[in-house]
């Protein structure tokens, strides 16, 4: 006989004879008697009662009160009618059926492979549910579905030494499910989400359109895919994905990812028609098996004839605009293109006679813009500067705009501007270069000292340390010299310590981390002037004269480049500086009409091209003159008296004073003369 626990009851089948209507079922220790029903002559079933389930005892089939002979066999009637699947990431398998209570409690297990087993975590009291846990320790190791489980329930040991294995039972994890597909062209990485993808350690497997992807990152039900080959995704189509999760019977999962071609900006051209250039992305002609596809291109209801010019990267497509008819719209237009079915996003819009860009350069502080279509409107045309609100130019020609930006503007590099005329499409991005615009440079000293640099954008758009140089050019020269020390002061200002130097026309470069600045038209470096402040005097006869003042050159300075002059018209030749504060120069004899003049004279004196002024200092030393002076006046009148002694009469003293006096005149004019030979 074989007996087969089933979802109703426990079945006998007779290997010889055949039932009665009297048999019945008796279990031994138990003293329970269960009526058999009969269903053919060697079949016979006894339904699940309370008190014969979640026991264990012995039991035999009988026809009499008394049994017979017919030997015990064991009773343990448990029935599994379900196992249930766990996420892929762990969970509580459940084992439903009937009589399920082990005995001892708690001592069922669950066997995979037959190698990885479970302990029961609990069973609920009526013996219809088992319940364990798999947690990391074993879904590391299991993977897939119909995986071979084998359930033990141990009996009480003093009334048998059986164990019940229930064979070929089976176990499956829950089925993946993508939800979504992302592929990212900047990154080449596919990000897969969704559920039961397993854990780290599972095999996993992933194919797109047939060809094999080797996932690099399985967190929390994502996978990621690096390094992909971005040519494989430059097609406009249909992407069908396949993942399999587990091994050696794999669960798996499908999803169609749907890749459209994607419009970046357009370029324009005339309302009469002509070429555009589309860019973009996902922009192909041919499909991935060289076979031409389907591509259409629609601007504003207008079709726009495709030009087969192929581009390996998908990223540009053009096409032939037909005229536009005279009084229809002809800006902001939408543009769509269709390969192989698919329509690309719409909001790029087209506009005929639309401004072109071909140079950016700034002059005075202002940026100029040259390109063609600007139109003579200030307010139909606007820049797009750095992310910043609109700017609409101070003055605009159809070839030329020139645009002012707020002084405080950081100098730098910018990309990705934009210009739009009359609130249309914007142009195809260009670069525009803010450079520092000086506007004033205080004067240093002729000896060096600090120069104080001010103008517009004086700052930079590159943030961290900044790298400020200047150089000083002198034309005299033509030496380049670092203004050391080059130091910010403000946002507007930055100082350095010019060398020693002099003149009105000394050049200065000034360049921010790399960006050289404009400068002010005829604006130069000026040195401080030379002012005198004091001099000594020397005899009309020549001499050497010190003058001591600020700002009068500088030690091995060029003296040709110094000069100095008394009462605007008499040289004193620069022999010697000092230093910045004391210089020498020699006078000439004879530059002097006798008598020579007694008050103070205006000395001026000239470095590089700058005068002094006002510098009425110097007074010449006529000790000498006088003292020669009055020794000829002195031997002139005794002579006189002399003669007025020899002479008689009234009227000869008279006649005989002309003669001497000329005779004096005579002398004084050889005086002259020998002085101005001097």
């Amino acid at each position: 006989m074989s007996v087969q626990n089933g979802p109703d009851g426990v079945t006998f089948t007779l290997k010889s004879g055949s039932f009665s209507n009297g048999n019945y079922l008796h279990l031994v220790r138990s003293n329970i008697k269960k009526t058999m029903t009969i269903l053919n002559p060697t079949t016979a079933i006894v339904p699940y009662t309370s008190d014969i389930i979640n026991i264990v005892d012995s039991f035999q089939t009988c026809d009499s009160p008394d049994c017979g002979s017919f030997l015990p066999l064991t009773w343990y009637p448990p029935y599994i009618a379900n196992i249930s699947s766990i996420p892929t990431q762990g969970g509580i398998i459940t084992v439903k059926g009937i009589s399920l209570l082990s005995s001892p409690p708690g001592s069922s297990k669950i066997y995979f492979h037959d190698r990885y087993s479970l302990n029961e975590s609990d069973t609920n009291a009526d013996g219809t549910e088992i319940h364990f846990n798999a947690d990391q320790s074993i879904i590391s190791l299991i993977s897939g579905q119909n995986i071979p489980i084998y359930l033990q329930i141990s009996g009480f040991r003093t009334l048998t030494t059986t164990t019940y294995f229930f064979n070929q039972k089976y176990f499956s994890f829950q089925t993946p499910t993508i939800s979504l597909v992302e592929f990212n062209k900047d990154t080449n990485q596919i990000t897969m989400t969704g559920t039961n993808f397993g854990v780290n350690g599972i095999p996993l497997t992933l194919t797109s359109n047939g060809g094999n992807l080797q996932p690099t990152h399985l967190i929390n039900n994502t996978v990621i895919v690096s390094n992909v080959n971005a040519q494989n995704y430059s097609f406009s189509g249909d992407y069908q994905y396949v993942l399999n999760v587990g091994s050696p019977n794999p669960n798996s999962a499908t999803y169609t990812q749907q890749l459209y071609p994607v419009v970046t900006s357009v370029t324009s051209t005339s309302s009469s028609g002509g070429t555009i250039s589309i860019y973009g992305y996902r922009l192909n002609l041919f499909k991935p098996n060289a076979t031409i596809s389907q591509v259409s291109i629609i601007v504003g209801g207008y079709t726009c004839t495709v030009l087969t010019l192929n581009d390996p990267t998908n990223s540009f497509i053009a096409c032939s605009m037909p005229a536009i008819p005279s009084g229809s719209k002809n800006y902001n237009l939408s543009v769509v293109v269709s390969i192989d079915g698919k329509n690309s996003n719409s909001d790029i819009l087209f506009s005929a006679d639309l401004p072109s860009v071909q140079e950016v350069s700034q002059d005075s502080g202002n940026t100029i813009i040259i390109g063609s279509s600007f139109g003579n409107d200030t307010k139909s045309i606007v820049l797009h500067f750095n992310g910043s609100t609109p700017m609409s130019p101070i003055s605009v020609s159809d070839s030329m705009l020139t645009f002012k930006f707020p002084p405080n503007t950081p100098s730098g590099v910018y990309n990705g501007n934009t210009l739009t005329k009359f609130n249309t499409s914007p142009t195809v991005p260009f670069k525009i270069t803010i450079q520092p615009y000086i506007t004033s440079i205080t004067s240093p000293p002729t000896q060096g000292g600090i120069v104080t640099i001010s103008g517009q954008y004086m700052t930079s758009n590159i943030q961290g340390n900044e790298n400020i140089t200047v150089i000083i050019n002198d034309p005299n020269s033509n030496l380049n010299t670092p203004c050391s020390n080059a130091t910010r002061l403000n946002i507007t200002s930055v100082t350095c310590i010019a060398p020693q130097g002099s003149g009105t026309s000394v050049y200065l470069q000034l360049q921010l981390n790399g960006i050289s600045a404009t400068v002010l038209s005829g604006l130069s470096m000026v040195y401080q002037a030379p002012k005198v402040l004091s001099a000594t005097s020397v005899s009309p006869y020549g001499g050497a004269i010190s003058i001591f003042g600020t700002n009068l050159g500088f030690t091995n300075i060029d003296l040709k480049l110094i000069t100095v002059s008394i009462d605007n018209s008499r040289d004193c030749k620069a022999t010697q500086v000092i230093d910045n504060t004391n210089i020498v120069c020699q006078l000439k004899s004879g530059q002097f009409n006798l008598p020579p003049p007694i008050n103070y004279l205006n000395l001026t004196v000239t470095v590089n091209g700058q005068t002094s002024f006002n510098s009425t200092v110097f007074k010449l030393d006529n000790t000498v003159y006088y003292e020669l002076l009055n020794r000829v006046l002195a031997t002139d009148y005794s002579e006189i008296e002399y003669r007025k002694q020899k002479l008689y009469g009234i009227i000869f003293p008279a006649c005989l004073l002309v003669p001497v006096l000329i005779w004096s005149t005579v002398k004084l004019c050889h005086h002259q003369i020998s002085y101005k030979q001097n």
